[in-house]
């Protein structure tokens, strides 16, 4: 089977956010349903190739193949990724197409909600994903819609060794981020830095293994993606790194919880909260000290008292821009 490209898959993407504009969504709507069918693909096939992976070993040490399924095969405590339940895995929604006994998009939701509730690191995260969302009296993405998202997303198995290069997938998730940012606008700086701009604040901070780098305006987690790439590229040990951030806004935060996963993060630690009014990263009441501090500031904001009442955050970031000095 030949090696998915960055190139296909963005252009694969591409099309699904296509059919949804046929919808009537625009880019700040359909992201999100794009982000978790893409996400619910990749766990699902990533979690056929290790339950294959478990079953075919207990087979090999004389265990019956009925007895390994469902002995180690159904059981999350023998995966070191995501554990994927029945109605959550790809093959069950393909199974259900054509199944009009229910609402296909509410087989949607239950699958989000059951992947959820298998994995701890996905609390909250995909909760602003409903695809029976009503608006008014209609859905904001028909039955239809969501039966063509899951035929589309059918063509291409996510599994690591489809990938040209291993972090394929996060480069294409940073591909819908940018492009998803380009067509909201001014709103699209909220949680999207152009990563040329992050890569020379990087290189001028040099973080290396060992240190804590903290992004308090952290929106979609470039910068932490970026620094702990620049670690790694300079023959560092990128596991050697404590990645932290904090964004006041609940979608930029999703998104950028599932950027670290897809980019293969772990560990970082990521609070929805206003960093100035409401500062997360604490110890025994003191605030936490970080080796490096990278952020780019919603400076587009108006962060007046008269208008704000007080010196609050962005919807987007969290951080109050400093001062201009007279000239």
């Amino acid at each position: 089977m030949p090696k998915l490209s960055l190139a296909k898959l963005e252009r694969h993407l591409l099309s699904a956010a296509d059919r949804l504009r046929q919808e009537g969504l625009d880019a700040a709507t359909y992201k999100d349903y794009i982000f978790g069918m893409l996400f619910l693909k990749r766990c699902s096939d990533q979690y056929d190739a290790e339950r294959e992976r478990i079953v075919n070993r207990k087979i090999a040490q004389g265990i019956v193949q009925d007895v390994a399924e469902q002995r180690y095969g159904e059981n999350p405590d023998f995966y070191d990724s995501f554990f994927v339940p029945e109605r959550a895995r790809w093959s069950y929604l393909q199974s259900k197409l054509n199944d009009a006994s229910k609402p296909f998009g509410s087989r949607l939701d239950e699958a989000l909600a059951a992947l959820t509730e298998s994995n701890d690191s996905l609390t909250h995260v995909l909760d602003h994903i409903q695809f029976q969302r009503m608006q008014g009296n209609k859905r904001v993405v028909s039955d239809d819609a969501c039966a063509d998202l899951v035929r589309h997303f059918s063509q291409h198995r996510l599994r690591n060794e489809d990938f040209q290069f291993s972090d394929l997938l996060g480069s294409a998730y940073e591909y819908l981020i940018n492009m998803f940012a380009e067509s909201a606008g001014k709103k699209g700086g909220d949680f999207y830095t152009p990563r040329d701009l992050i890569r020379l604040m990087v290189r001028i901070l040099k973080p290396a293994a060992g240190m804590r780098v903290y992004d308090p305006t952290c929106g979609s987690g470039g910068m932490l993606i970026i620094s702990r790439e620049y670690v790694e590229q300079s023959g560092g040990d990128p596991r050697d790194l404590v990645l932290a951030g904090q964004v006041n806004d609940a979608c930029a935060w999703s998104i950028c919880k599932l950027n670290m996963l897809l980019h293969g993060v772990e560990g970082a630690d990521i609070q929805l909260e206003d960093t100035l009014l409401h500062p997360r990263h604490r110890e025994a009441g003191e605030l936490e000290r970080f080796d490096r501090v990278i952020a780019n500031p919603p400076f587009s904001q108006n962060y007046s008292r008269t208008n704000m009442g007080t010196p609050s955050a962005s919807a987007g970031a969290g951080v109050r821009p400093p001062a201009r000095r007279p000239t």
